[in-house]
């Protein structure tokens, strides 16, 4: 699908006038396409507590560069800007010499993003399509791929750009969601030390001249060209700059803004933002998880639980109608999905909720409420004993395939899920359980395993 939608160009992305060197002619390249960017796999809500009131990446970012009077914004937003800020995070680089010496070529990633009928690079892309090439095929060092355009990718340079695979990519929210919901979630990655790609849907006279200023103050009554998209790295926020404020990283040169980044009040910011990304990289060979699971009442209590050998059961039995939040936490980045059964050996998916949204928490430290923050679950008629699984997983688990399995086999609870992750779950030597009257584990693995959490509650009438 995603190849398909190279051929698909709902509007051009691209605006020229005059001489590329002028700041009124500053080349864009972004294709906003709202049908790609909703099959990419959301991030769910994440709760990582009170964010602080400033984050900052702006160390770890290389010089801006120029872009020129070609369409490759996104390259610049995911390989140089993007890409390289996260490799200069984990190698704790915070010189941007030594950062744009090592920094990872647009045009490695662009010349594979393009329309394969884009000779030029002029015509834009979109960024799920640069971020696809990440993925998939990785990106090279600048200095080994510096030509603008048109040069041949080489069996070599593919074999070099593994080293620097994202791991995934992930949108951030809807592109018609509420400017408070894209604010909280472009913050949030952020706050954990991760760069936000964005795609805008409209540049206005005043941004494209935001020559030597420090942050872009729209005129009223200006009219944006609402035709281009444009892309750009978001590499921090202050709440206490400017009435609150992201600071982005263009790809116009350092005669744009002050030195290439310029501040973007938060509504102006959400009000032209289409789209948002949040990459993640590979792991180290040691996988450590962590999490802990939370039942609480509507009433605001805690649904109080005890270890037994191998799942944890509820110390008190539950009436039908009873209503509960299930709330999940992962101290460490883990893909994580949340299965039910009930006495009839009905089992069913919990989380992720439905296709469009990611079973992977990326951040450290996060909690999604289920349902949601705002619904509880309702106990059924179904009398026994309810059981929910929660799996944290180093790896994607085929989930429907596992309860199909589950469903098909006979035994306990335990025992079907045992059989249909078989292999893949991690020993439960390596599992330390909570045994404190909290419901959690932490375990340490050297290879990609699962580790569960069962809950049984015993239902009555």
């Amino acid at each position: 699908m995603i190849l398909y939608l190279r051929f698909i160009v709902l509007f051009s992305c691209i605006l020229y006038v005059g001489l590329w060197q002028t700041p009124a002619a500053f080349s864009q390249g972004c294709i906003l396409d709202e049908q790609a960017y909703a099959q990419v796999p959301l991030k769910p809500l994440m709760r990582s507590g009170n964010l602080p009131s400033y984050a900052s990446l702006r160390a770890y970012a290389p010089i801006p560069k120029d872009q020129g009077a070609y369409g490759n914004c996104v390259g610049w937003t995911t390989a140089y800007a993007g890409r390289t800020i996260m490799l200069a995070y984990q190698q704790n680089w915070r010189d941007p010499v030594l950062t744009t010496q090592n920094a990872l070529s647009p045009f490695f990633v662009y010349e594979q993003a393009k329309s394969r009928v884009d000779i030029d690079c002029k015509e834009g892309t979109l960024l799920v399509h640069a971020l696809e090439e990440l993925k998939n095929v990785g990106v090279v060092k600048f200095s080994d791929f510096a030509e603008s355009c048109g040069k041949p990718i080489t069996a070599q340079d593919r074999a070099n750009a593994g080293k620097f695979r994202i791991q995934n990519y992930h949108r951030l929210f809807d592109s018609r969601a509420a400017n408070a919901s894209k604010i909280a979630a472009i913050k949030e990655v952020l706050a954990n030390h991760k760069p936000v790609l964005v795609g805008l849907t409209a540049i206005f006279p005043s941004f494209r001249n935001a020559k030597g200023v420090a942050v872009w103050n729209p005129i009223q009554g200006e009219n944006p060209n609402k035709g281009s998209g444009h892309a750009v790295a978001i590499v921090g926020y202050d709440d206490h700059k400017y009435g609150g404020a992201f600071q982005l990283m263009n790809s116009w040169g350092t005669t744009w803004g002050e030195q290439g980044f310029i501040w973007v009040r938060y509504q102006d910011m959400a009000t032209l933002c289409f789209e948002a990304y949040e990459m993640t990289i590979e792991k180290p060979n040691l996988y450590t998880m962590s999490g802990n699971i939370r039942f609480i009442l509507s009433a605001g209590y805690d649904m109080k639980a005890v270890y037994k050998e191998g799942y944890y059961e509820m110390r008190e039995p539950y009436h039908s109608g009873t209503l509960f939040r299930l709330q999940v936490s992962n101290h460490r980045p883990a893909y994580v999905y949340v299965i039910g059964a009930d006495a009839v050996n009905k089992a069913y998916k919990i989380f992720p909720q439905d296709a469009h949204t990611t079973p992977f928490l990326g951040q450290d430290n996060s909690t999604v409420a289920l349902p949601s923050a705002e619904h509880y679950v309702k106990m059924d008629k179904t009398i026994g004993t309810d059981y929910f699984c929660i799996l944290y997983s180093s790896e994607p688990i085929p989930i429907e395939e596992v309860i199909s399995q589950m469903k098909r086999f006979s035994g306990t609870f335990k025992e079907r899920l045992e059989l249909a992750l078989k292999g893949r779950l991690a020993p439960m030597q390596s599992i330390d359980y909570l045994r404190n009257g909290e419901i959690g584990f932490y375990s340490e693995s050297d290879k990609n395993t699962i580790v569960p959490i069962i809950v049984a509650i015993k239902h009555v009438d």
